[in-house]
């Protein structure tokens, strides 16, 4: 029975890390690494957040049951240093998961704070002055998330569209861009008005690969959709407070 408890115990410690990597990966990175790599920094922001968790007297809400919870761990291992087996079963109080959760929580709350301050102009700027690189992984990246609910022309080797980006490749294994209200430029020889909407087609889907060329209208003939849902009205018309103010 102590070999599951003890085994469950050694893995629950690595959860703190494991939120940690995978919140911040989901605001900043987003892309696949080596296993091996992403479990080695794993382990290694567990050590370091159970190491401050453990040695600083921490002022935070809800750490109030931190000495008791130490303590106890405390009194199970203190027959480990004469070679005898810790009572793991003791392991398991309230208070010590009371302290887990909340060293849990605080990492959660953490890690999704530097997420929103990493993509922050003035943060971002910083970085970016010290090291020469902003927080895109990759250049297509950074063009799409900027321009997202843009009018951009498409060039693929058979047509060119023109349409709204509506979602872009936000990882290196994503192959495809949705374009939403889209037209496309006419060829040599054919009549009509160009560019040409499509009638009853809502998104294309086009796969990266094919793409030769990708242009962001300018911000007279591209800006952002027209948001039709009451809080989106609001949240457009302080964005745009927001811009003048600038």
């Amino acid at each position: 029975m102590e070999d599951p408890i003890k085994l469950g115990l050694y893995v629950l410690l690595l959860l703190p890390g494991f939120i940690l990597v995978q919140t911040r990966e989901y605001h900043v990175l987003r892309e696949k690494r080596p296993q091996f790599e992403k479990t080695l920094e794993i382990l290694l922001w567990s050590a370091a957040i159970w190491m401050v968790a453990c040695t600083i007297p921490w002022s935070w809400p809800f750490f109030g049951r931190r000495s008791l919870a130490l303590g106890q761990v405390q009194d199970a291992f203190r027959y480990f240093a004469q070679g005898a087996s810790p009572d793991w079963p003791e392991l398991l109080t309230v208070a010590a998961a009371f302290f887990f959760v909340s060293v849990c929580a605080w990492v959660f709350v953490a890690a999704n704070l530097w997420g929103y301050l990493r993509k922050g102009r003035w943060v971002n700027g910083l970085i970016r002055f010290v090291s020469g690189r902003d927080w895109y992984h990759s250049v297509a990246l950074k063009f799409f998330d900027q321009n997202v609910d843009r009018i951009v022309i498409v060039q693929t080797p058979n047509v060119r569209y023109l349409g709204t980006l509506h979602s872009g490749p936000d990882t290196k294994d994503d192959p495809y861009l949705i374009l939403s209200e889209v037209a496309y430029f006419l060829k040599p020889g054919e009549t009509g008005p160009n560019p040409k909407p499509l009638p009853g087609v809502r998104w294309v889907l086009i796969k990266f690969s094919d793409i030769s060329e990708v242009q962001a209208l300018a911000s007279e003939a591209g800006e952002p959709a027209q948001v039709t849902w009451w809080p989106g009205k609001v949240l457009d018309r302080i964005s745009q407070l927001w811009r003048m103010g600038e």
